[in-house]
């Protein structure tokens, strides 16, 4: 028995519909008789799992090469303030991060310190930030008032067709005065003095990417003092979930900070990221966390 080499060609059908198939030619030999025997074979669900694959492939190089942008675009170092340590990361569930941090240079020697969120993640996600990034950093250059800012980033990203909303914290340093000025879009952060108590920094803005008419407040600047620790973290810190679904919870959090409160701003923030995955037990990441810590010396 010989088997030839495999032929594909296109068939038509009487519907005028094109049909790939394989044939295959077999040469037997039948009672000293030499014949060809020929099979078809038809190849659309194989043709169909081949494209397919060269969907994901591609949506996977899309996705890598998004990742890369987002990834160059977070700080690589924090901003260098006499009396201030800063620090900050994104570890994202998966490539294309909904989350992001940014420390911006604001006019009068001033640094804008923002933590943000889209909803979802994944490489949509990625791409909103980009966007609200750049607004917000097109904004900071020439604005002064964090609710300012944010006003306006939310009117740049309406219309919303896609259904994402974007959540923030921006706040301002003033490292002459040692204030801290923020405002919020539905993103809280937090306020830990040196005696351990917590302060909840929110103005109650609404969520980015909603109502165009929506107008964000700043709260009065703090008087920052040494020894306060500013944490500006994102949901997925505290929704970690333990192997029986249980929350790692605001509480746990801060207890984390208050632990490590004497240790570096960049220590603080690894202890927290480890912390909510030690919780997990090394469970699937399910959202991106960000944290980012500004403490005063």
């Amino acid at each position: 028995l010989v088997v030839d080499e495999a032929t594909e060609i296109e068939l038509i059908r009487s519907s005028r519909q094109t049909v790939p198939v394989e044939i295959r030619t077999v040469e037997i030999d039948w009672k000293g008789q030499s014949a060809q025997l020929a099979t078809l074979h038809d190849l659309t669900k194989r043709r169909q799992a081949e494209a397919d694959r060269h969907k994901r492939r591609q949506a996977e190089r899309e996705i890598s090469i998004a990742d890369d942008v987002q990834q160059s675009l977070f700080p690589t170092e924090a901003p260098s303030l006499d009396g201030f340590d800063i620090a900050g990361a994104v570890f994202s569930a998966e490539q294309g991060s909904g989350d992001s941090f940014d420390f911006i240079p604001m006019p009068d020697d001033n640094v804008g310190v923002v933590v943000a969120d889209v909803s979802g993640h994944g490489l949509g996600s990625a791409m909103m930030m980009i966007q609200t990034r750049s607004y917000v950093r097109a904004l900071a250059s020439t604005q002064a008032d964090p609710g300012e800012i944010l006003t306006r980033t939310n009117q740049h990203l309406l219309p919303n067709k896609h259904g994402r909303f974007v959540t923030m914290f921006f706040g301002r340093i003033d490292p002459r005065t040692r204030s801290f000025l923020f405002a919020t879009a539905g993103h809280v952060g937090y306020r830990l003095s040196r005696s351990g108590d917590v302060t909840i920094l929110d103005t109650m803005g609404t969520i980015l990417g909603v109502l165009d008419d929506e107008r964000f407040a700043c709260a009065p600047a703090i008087a920052m003092e040494p020894g306060d620790v500013i944490f500006l973290p994102t949901d997925g810190v505290h929704e970690a979930q333990s192997p029986d679904k249980t929350l790692f919870g605001t509480s746990r959090m801060l207890d984390v900070v208050r632990s490590n409160r004497d240790r570096s701003a960049n220590e603080i923030v690894q202890a927290v990221y480890q912390a909510a995955r030690d919780f997990s037990q090394d469970g699937p990441q399910t959202d991106d966390i960000t944290v980012v810590v500004v403490k005063v010396e």
